[in-house]
């Protein structure tokens, strides 16, 4: 899948379409899909991968999709939406490639939610996400200022 969507090809879409089609070992498949859809950038390549984020799909392709999504997404409020969404996810791992993709999609609305993570979670490797997604968005600020936030 991730091959096919190399080529950038939107005709390519319906083959990779046909992957969702097929159970494989930690969602290879599924994930090559996404994958090879976020390669084509296009808007329809977005509001796929926002679907393939909701609760249902399979947890691999799932964090695939969010992780697609900061990369393709950057300025699209409806990736933006999906992304601080899944931050609250019921799934631990989720919360952590969210809060990935939200430091990659390096838009400021995510602090907040950020801040509330760092506030509110116990998860440490959702915590640690948060703390790096949020340097990430504020690269220009000393971490230092974070930790001190944080103490508060």
């Amino acid at each position: 899948g991730r091959a096919i969507g190399k080529t950038k090809d939107s005709a390519a879409l319906p083959e990779l379409k046909k992957l969702f089609r097929f159970d494989s070992w930690r969602d290879a498949l599924r994930t090559g899909a996404i994958l090879g859809i976020a390669n084509l950038k296009t808007p329809e390549a977005i509001k796929i991968l926002i679907e393939r984020t909701k609760y249902g799909h399979h947890h691999w392709s799932r964090m695939a999709a969010a992780g697609a999504l900061a990369e393709i997404g950057k300025g699209n409020n409806d990736a933006l939406d999906c992304l601080l969404k899944l931050a609250d996810d019921p799934f631990v791992l989720m919360q952590d490639a969210a809060a990935d993709a939200l430091g990659e999609f390096g838009d400021e609305r995510a602090v907040p939610k950020l801040k509330k993570i760092l506030t509110e979670t116990r998860e440490g490797r959702v915590l640690r996400a948060a703390e790096i997604a949020l340097r990430k968005i504020y690269s220009w600020r000393e971490a230092a200022e974070f930790e001190k936030e944080e103490k508060k």
